[in-house]
């Protein structure tokens, strides 16, 4: 909640409150929540390996996963469960069965 933009931006009326604003101003706006969390403001994380350990042991490591990229087969399934292409698998089958048993 604290970083979704709407509960960043001043309040345009007065009187309203912004979750967001609200925590911030709980723990001292920007210099108070880099104090809580042990870091800089202007330089970020500054501690030697130790620290970085324990931040990752605390907060887990900063990775991203890789998206999965689904099957050709998964794919082509998904195409019939959109209700014009079955209505256009319908009507080619019929034109198929028409076509087989004209006389031209």
């Amino acid at each position: 909640m604290l970083f979704t933009r709407k509960n960043r931006e001043e309040p345009k009326n007065k009187g309203e409150n912004r979750i967001g604003l609200n925590i911030l101003k709980d723990c001292g706006y920007v210099q108070g929540l880099c104090q809580l969390l042990s870091t800089d403001p202007v330089n970020g994380i500054v501690g030697d390996e130790e620290d970085i350990k324990r931040r990752q042991k605390n907060f887990g490591r900063h990775k991203i996963r890789m998206p999965t990229i689904d099957s050709f087969m998964t794919l082509a399934a998904r195409q019939f469960e959109d209700p014009t292409v079955i209505l256009l698998i319908w009507g080619a089958t019929i034109y198929l069965i028409i076509s087989c048993f004209s006389t031209n």
